[in-house]
């Protein structure tokens, strides 16, 4: 294995590591007066024959303390700088070793990563149709097939009995084949886009589409979208700057996984990883199916149940209930998912401020709304998606439409314009509105970035850090270039 980083051999965090000098292949620094007046940038350069994390302190003494980082992030007293930029995330906070002789395509990759792709799929589509949406959490399935493969290396015969034992069990369960399985499943684990248009046609309409159009236009669908993918991924992917945090916990646990399995801190982690795994596991069969109720506690609806103010505000366990300020969730699937890609866990804290910012303004617009009648919101329901006549009743769709599903102009005069509840209407508001902010902050805050990426992209001069560290085909760099597809 190309030894190049090795995050978990940290003095400060690992009990008995070995922190002896290590004797470089070099002669000792000179004394004399030319060595002397040599600038001190280049007395801090690593030596030729150190390993390319380990570096050398002013005197030439090995510097034990920090083998794990590069000679351009220690500061001048000596300590490793603080991690700030996203290339220190992409570079720092994960291991960058690779083994290129790893074996990745086998009968247990594939067959894991097509059984567990077909489970992922299944459930998220289930999931998608529920009152509060759930994702299928990448951590759940990431630990499955951890589990599953290591239990198929443990349970088939030997690769040593015959060629079939190997074909069907070459060895341990390797890191890339995990990564490979994780790859495959998570990005199955969303439902489709197009599923939506389907499941209104057969709900508000009766429409049951060809089998074989369905099929064709969900591949179209989602393929369309990894080709996007590919061929922007030379400017959305590679560069350093564009970093996916939910992606940072999941390439660690591969490492903690997979990496260093004999240090004394990493059997710690370990240890106190499963321990929280199991007792999620656990305790999620309570509130998922023995007391629902602990989904969502509010303590203010508790106190007044009269108040239909109370619920809107407070109130939300259920679909439509209310805005579920300051409920209490003790159901990990909700407090865990964040909704996919987001979560409290490992979301900037920036980014979780303007969330917050965010949820408190469609909070006040929604009630003073209400409260208001603008839009004749009082006549509707507080929180609905569907759509309703203006006296409040719900609005049959059918009755404006030909046999052949077109527009009847003459019904529509008659039944009159269909009216959503004021609450959706600001959602579709928003939501047209924040495509539009997205463009411009991006256009004004990173159009120097983008042209950069795009001029690199044309002459082939992508700097890409990673690439000066491991292999392009390491195993964390894989994973951040094959999960940005998902993206």
């Amino acid at each position: 294995m190309i030894n190049l980083r090795r995050v978990f051999k940290r003095k400060d965090s690992v009990a008995g590591t070995d922190t002896s000098p290590i004797e470089p292949d070099v002669p000792p620094p000179s004394s004399g007066a030319a060595d002397a007046q040599k600038p001190r940038e280049e007395e801090k350069e690593p030596v030729v024959g150190l390993d390319p994390g380990e570096v050398v302190a002013a005197d030439g003494a090995h510097r034990a303390d920090y083998l794990h980082v590069a000679a351009k992030d220690i500061m001048a007293n000596g300590k490793e700088r603080p991690i700030e930029t996203a290339e220190d995330i992409t570079t720092r906070c994960m291991s960058l070793e690779d083994d290129p002789d790893m074996i990745v395509h086998t009968f247990r990759m594939y067959f894991l990563g097509i059984g567990l792709t077909c489970f992922a799929a299944v459930l998220g589509q289930i999931f998608y149709f529920r009152p509060q949406t759930l994702y299928v959490s990448q951590l759940f399935l990431q630990i499955i097939a951890f589990i599953l493969g290591k239990g198929w290396a443990s349970v088939l015969p030997a690769p040593r009995r015959g060629q079939l034992w190997k074909f069907l069990n070459p060895g341990d369960f390797t890191l890339k084949e995990h990564v490979a399985v994780l790859v495959m499943s998570s990005t199955s684990a969303h439902s489709a886009e197009a599923i939506s248009v389907f499941a209104a046609n057969e709900l508000y309409y009766n429409i049951t589409p060809n089998y074989g159009v369905a099929i064709f236009t969900l591949l179209g669908s989602q393929l369309f979208g990894y080709g996007l993918a590919g061929l922007t991924r030379s400017f959305t992917v590679f560069p350093t700057y564009i970093v996916y945090p939910n992606l940072v916990p999941t390439v660690n646990l591969f490492d903690a996984l997979h990496r260093d399995k004999d240090e004394g801190m990493q059997k710690k982690r370990l240890r106190f990883f499963w321990i929280v795994f199991i007792a999620i596991f656990c305790w999620e069969w309570i509130p998922e199916f023995v007391a629902p109720t602990l989904t969502g506690i509010s303590i203010f609806c508790l106190a007044n149940r009269d108040s239909a103010w109370f619920t809107r505000i407070f109130g939300g366990s259920n679909g439509n209930e209310g805005l579920g300020m300051f409920s209490i969730c003790l159901d990990w699937a909700y407090v865990g998912s964040g909704g996919g890609s987001l979560g409290a866990l490992f979301t900037p804290f920036t980014t979780q401020v303007s969330q917050y910012i965010g949820i408190g303004l469609c909070c006040i617009i929604f009630c003073a709304m209400y409260a208001t009648n603008a839009w004749n919101a009082a006549q509707f329901p507080f929180l609905s998606q569907d759509l309703f006549y203006a006296n409040g009743s719900q609005y049959n769709q059918r009755t404006i439409l030909n046999p052949d599903w077109s527009l009847n102009e003459t019904a529509l005069e008659i039944q009159g314009i269909p009216w959503y509840a004021a609450s959706n209407a600001i959602y579709y508001l928003g939501c047209n509105l924040a495509i539009g902010a997205t463009l411009t902050h991006v256009g004004i805050w990173y159009w120097r970035p983008i042209l950069q990426a795009f001029k690199s992209y044309r002459d082939r001069s992508q700097p890409d850090p990673l690439s000066t560290h491991a292999s392009l085909q390491g195993s964390s760099r894989e994973l951040f270039l094959l999960f940005s597809f998902e993206l």
